[in-house]
């Protein structure tokens, strides 16, 4: 099965786990992309919930690929490149796993 070329879902985690752990340069970075402090994440973020869908054109291995702070660029892993997110109006809150994962069609 390939998903390249695919519409699918983005799903942001329902828990907050690591986020403590992690050092406090990428949480910053994190308070920037996102233009909401730390301290506010529990209220404004829509954990546990389907928040976009986006085209996936392409799959780059991480040696290829510049690293940031948003990303696990170990050997043996792969970048996507996306196009065309758009940003559900809602939230749909969805039970998520790690990986690609189905979800039921609500129709």
């Amino acid at each position: 099965m390939t998903i390249l070329g695919c519409r699918i879902g983005i799903h942001a985690a329902k828990t907050r786990r690591g986020i403590s752990a992690l050092p406090q340069h990428e949480i910053t970075a994190a308070e920037e992309a996102l233009g909401i402090p730390q301290s506010a994440w529990d209220d404004r973020l829509p954990f546990g919930s389907l928040v976009a869908t986006t085209l996936v054109e392409a799959s780059i291995p991480t040696g290829r690929l510049t690293p940031d702070l948003f990303g696990d660029f170990t050997p043996g892993r792969f970048g996507w490149f996306l196009s065309g997110t758009i940003a559900l109006s809602m939230p749909i809150p969805t039970r998520g796993c790690q990986g690609i994962f189905f979800t039921p069609d609500p129709h």
